[in-house]
């Protein structure tokens, strides 16, 4: 029982790890379990014994003995430019191997990837992840029962990016990232609907006020979040709450259907027009 009527096989819980504490980053130093070289700009880390302890500390912390999906918090965007291609690939590999291992000792169901950058930029970019070779090398580690089943990226109405870029490679061809997901079998999680609140008060919200296919909709957050949940191929929409009213006010977008494909398309070319004639969504 987690409180009231709610049991943990309710709830889907995630947690990441990558971003290092300096108290636990310290320790392991000083303990051999890591060196200084493992953390990059003094704040982030790819080590397994980094990452195993980083996933024990969330556990005790919250009181549970398993979670659902641990995400690999920004390792394209912070540790890739700095260590090179086949140095990033390589601490990847050796992420990943620990990851299974939590698995196997039933510490974590799943695990994957969450970005800001990486699944939206072209290949030129220094951060640019190919989900393709993610998922190759999860099958190298983890043989084809491997746990990374998941993507998290900003998904709104100002970065469309997942559902309108073909910048991924899949079998030879160059698709979008939600396309690229649903052949490989991974699940997206929308992050970002809001654009940190900046989109409450750009011209995406007053957009979407005069778009039919959301406009019966209560408010603008519950626009914007429509949006991202519609999205094709996106499995839900994360989102931060400080007050029992946003809560309920969110809560109550899950009694709406998504927006059929067709409307979904409808309603993103219209705001990709509107951005095309200069119209400031998302305040930077």
């Amino acid at each position: 029982k987690q409180g009231g009527d709610i049991t943990r096989d309710m709830l889907l819980v995630s947690t990441k790890a990558g971003f290092t504490t300096p108290d636990l980053a310290a320790r392991l130093v000083k303990e051999g379990a890591m060196s200084g070289t493992d953390i990059v700009g003094q704040m982030h880390s790819l080590h397994p014994a980094y990452l195993t302890a980083s996933l024990d500390l969330s556990l005790d912390r919250m009181g549970l003995t398993t979670v659902d999906i641990l995400y690999l918090h920004n390792p394209g965007e912070v540790q890739q430019p700095v260590v090179g291609r086949p140095g990033f690939m390589a601490r990847l590999r050796a992420a990943f191997a620990a990851c299974e291992r939590a698995r196997s000792a039933g510490k974590l169901v799943h695990y994957g990837l969450a970005t800001w950058d990486s699944f939206r930029v072209p290949p030129s970019h220094p951060s640019f992840i190919a989900l393709e070779e993610v998922m190759a090398l999860a099958a190298e580690v983890g043989g084809q029962a491997h746990g990374f089943r998941w993507v998290q990226l900003p998904v709104s109405a100002d970065m469309p990016e997942a559902w309108s870029a073909p910048y991924q490679p899949l079998a030879g061809r160059n698709v979008t990232l939600v396309a690229a997901a649903r052949a490989l079998h991974v699940g997206l999680m929308a992050s970002g609907p809001l654009g940190q609140a900046q989109l409450l008060r750009g011209g995406a919200a007053a957009t979407l006020e005069h778009t039919p296919e959301v406009s019966g909709l209560s408010d603008s957050a519950s626009r914007l979040l429509q949006i991202a949940r519609s999205a094709p191929g996106v499995t839900t929409a994360l989102v931060g709450h400080k007050t029992r009213v946003h809560v309920e006010s969110n809560v109550r977008l899950a009694h709406y259907p998504r927006l059929p494909d067709a409307q979904f398309n409808a309603v993103a070319a219209g705001l990709a027009a509107e951005k095309g004639r200069g119209q400031a969504f998302h305040r930077r």
